[in-house]
C-alpha cells in the first residue's frame, strides 16, 4: 500500500494524471509513512519471542518507515538522474539496483528492531552490560525479596516491568534470573490479570539457600566438593571472611586434610608410592 501511494504520487508529478488537490497530495505524502510505521510496529510486537511495549515498537516502527521512505526518494532520484548503471549492465541494470534496494531495506528494518530492543535498557539506564561475578545471585535474592513483600496484595505478585524498574536490570538479564528461579520452583508465572505477573511460590522460611547457590554461583554437586576438602575449606574461609587462603593451600592430595600442605619433591619414595 505504501509503494502504491508513492507510485501514484510519482505518476502525478510526471503529469500522467490530472492535478490533485493540495490537501489530498499532502495526505498521500504522509500516508506511506503512516502505513509503513504501523506495519513495522505490528511486526516488532508480534515477531519477537517476548513481550514488547507498544510505545517501544511504535518508535522503532516509525524509524524504519522513515528510513525506507527516505531511501525510496534517494533511489528515485538516482535512477532518474544517473543512467550510467544502464550503460554498464545493459538488460541486467535492474538487478543490481533491486539487490541494493533489498539490502538497504533490511538495514532500515533491522535498525528499527534494534532501537525497539534497546528501549528498555535506555529507560533503565543500563545500555552497557557490566556483569560482575555473583550478580545473578544478588539479583535473584532481590526478586525474592520484592515478591515476598508483595504477598497478600491484590493482584498478587509483580509484573515483569515492575521488577525491571525495581531491580534496574537489563531485560535479558532479568529474564534469565526469572527462568532460573522458576526452574527451581521458587516463583511461578501468573496470567490471571491483564498483565503477566510473577508470584512467589515458596515459603522463604522453609526453602534452603543452597539450591539457588548451586544454580547461580557454584554447583557443589557437579564439582563434587567432597573430593576436594581443601578447596571446600578455603571457600568456607573466603565466604565467612575468616581468611584468604593461598593457592598452595588448595593444591592438596585428595587423601590429605586441608591443614596439610602440598608434598615437596624431597619427600621419601615410600610416601610418593603411597600417594600414587
Amino acid at each position: 500500500a505504501s509503494l502504491w501511494v508513492s507510485a501514484y504520487l510519482a505518476r502525478e508529478s510526471l503529469g500522467l494524471v490530472s492535478e490533485i488537490h493540495p490537501m489530498l497530495e499532502s495526505a498521500l505524502k504522509l500516508l506511506p509513512v503512516m502505513i509503513g510505521g504501523l506495519g513495522f510496529t505490528a511486526l516488532f510486537i508480534i515477531v519477537p519471542n517476548c513481550k514488547v511495549r507498544r510505545m517501544d515498537a511504535l518508535i522503532g516502527g516509525f524509524l524504519s518507515a522513515g528510513m525506507i521512505e527516505a531511501m525510496k526518494f534517494a533511489f528515485g532520484y538516482y535512477v532518474s538522474q544517473f543512467s550510467t548503471y544502464a550503460i554498464i549492465y545493459g538488460a541486467f541494470a535492474a538487478l543490481p539496483v533491486f539487490l541494493l534496494w533489498v539490502y538497504m531495506s533490511w538495514l532500515g528494518v533491522l535498525s528499527g528492531a534494534l532501537v525497539t530492543s534497546a528501549m528498555p535498557a535506555l529507560r533503565s539506564g543500563k545500555l552497557e552490560t557490566c556483569l560482575t561475578p555473583g550478580a545473578q545471585l544478588i539479583t535473584a535474592l532481590s526478586i525474592i525479596q520484592i515478591l515476598s513483600q508483595s504477598r497478600g496484595q491484590i493482584p498478587s505478585g509483580q509484573t515483569e516491568q515492575a521488577l525491571l524498574d525495581q531491580t534496574m536490570q537489563r531485560p535479558e538479564e532479568l529474564g534469565q534470573t526469572l527462568s532460573l528461579l522458576a526452574g527451581i520452583g521458587w516463583i511461578v508465572r501468573s496470567s490471571d490479570s491483564k498483565d503477566t505477573r510473577w508470584v512467589l511460590a515458596c515459603d522463604p522460611s522453609n526453602v534452603k539457600l543452597g539450591a539457588l547457590f548451586d544454580k547461580a554461583l557454584l554447583d557443589r554437586q557437579a564439582l563434587d566438593m567432597r573430593e576436594q576438602p581443601a578447596l571446600e575449606h578455603a571457600l568456607g574461609e573466603l565466604f565467612t571472611g575468616q581468611g584468604d587462603p593461598s593457592l598452595q593451600d588448595v593444591l592438596l592430595h585428595h587423601d590429605k586434610k586441608p591443614s596439610q600442605p602440598i608434598q615437596s619433591e624431597k619427600q621419601s619414595s615410600t610416601a610418593e608410592t603411597h600417594h600414587a
